[in-house]
């Protein structure tokens, strides 16, 4: 058998391995966040992965943040939501000891990273703005999320944090619509 055909052997066999891997962790094959338009609860992968991607978001672009922003209510917004890091730890602690199988995220994510690139290309009033928008993005999305899976996810230990933590989004989210009128 030549280089060639192994290599080619190679990547066949890894391209199925890929394929199978995702729905064997429970990961849905159509991609974490096509469900949300019709309502349908995401599986448990995808809301832990969505969750804890959505918090390294929050915390690199609130980091971003207190370096660029204009104004010291962005900035104010940014450290508290830096700071608190309860829910993601809380989240990170069901995985890890067991609770819930799932596998927590190495990386933002591509629509994460590109948003986080987009930030880093801004300064001052265009910054701000586009920082207050991203919350009120993020803080929407978390609350249909949390939502969803509290009324129909498959784990009842996820079913109850989100629930739990529920009330927290939806105060931060109405904080991040101030943030975002104060700007226009």
């Amino acid at each position: 058998m030549t280089l060639n055909g192994m290599t080619m052997r190679a990547l066949a066999l890894s391209s199925l391995l890929i394929a199978f891997a995702a729905p064997a962790f429970g990961q849905s094959s159509t991609g974490p966040t096509e469900g949300s338009a019709f309502g349908i609860a995401p599986l448990t992968q995808d809301f832990v992965t969505l969750t804890l991607q959505a918090e390294m978001l929050e915390v690199q672009s609130g980091q971003l943040a207190l370096m660029r922003a204009e104004n010291g209510k962005a900035k104010d917004f940014a450290h508290r939501a830096i700071e608190d890091r309860e829910a993601a730890n809380e989240l990170k602690g069901l995985v890890s000891n067991g609770q819930v199988r799932a596998i927590e995220p190495l990386f933002l994510g591509k629509k994460n990273a590109a948003q986080i690139d987009k930030l880093w290309t801004l300064q001052g009033a265009e910054f701000t703005q586009a920082y207050n928008d991203l919350q009120v993005s993020m803080h929407k999305d978390a609350v249909s999320l949390f939502e969803r899976y509290a009324r129909d996810g498959d784990s009842a230990e996820l079913k109850a944090f989100a629930n739990k933590h529920l009330p927290d989004l939806r105060q931060q989210l109405q904080q991040a619509e101030a943030l975002e009128d104060k700007a226009h």
